[in-house]
C-alpha cells in the first residue's frame, strides 16, 4: 500500500515525532485489559487530507508535529507497542510515530 501511495502523491517530509519528554520508568509497561487482549491485533493506517489555504504550510506541519508530540505524553500507551514477547503488556519506550507529509 505504501508504495501505491507513493505513486499518487509526493512525499515532502517523512520523520518519526517523538514524545517531548521521555515516559516515566514507571508507566514503561502497560497491561491491556482482558476485553483488549480479547481484540485481534489490527494496524490502523491513518491519511488526513486537507484543502490548500492562504496558511503558512511550514507553521501549521510544525504545529501538527509539535501537537503531536506533546500527546504522546498524555496517551503514552496509544502510540506505542506491543511486547513481542508478551502480548498482553504495551512497551511504552518512546519509539514514536511516523509522520508523512505529502
Amino acid at each position: 500500500m505504501a508504495k501505491e501511495m507513493e505513486k499518487l502523491f509526493k512525499i515532502i517530509t517523512k520523520e518519526t515525532i517523538k514524545p517531548c519528554s521521555p515516559t516515566p520508568s514507571h508507566l514503561k509497561s502497560y497491561n491491556l485489559s482482558f476485553l483488549d487482549q480479547l481484540q485481534p491485533p489490527v494496524y490502523i493506517n491513518m491519511v488526513y487530507f486537507y484543502p490548500k489555504n492562504s496558511h503558512d504550510v511550514i507553521t501549521t506541519s510544525q504545529q501538527l508535529k509539535k501537537s503531536l508530540s506533546k500527546s504522546f505524553t498524555c496517551f503514552y500507551p496509544i502510540f506505542e507497542r506491543i511486547n513481542s514477547n508478551n502480548t498482553t503488556t504495551i512497551e511504552c519506550n518512546d519509539e514514536g510515530a511516523e509522520y508523512v507529509e505529502a
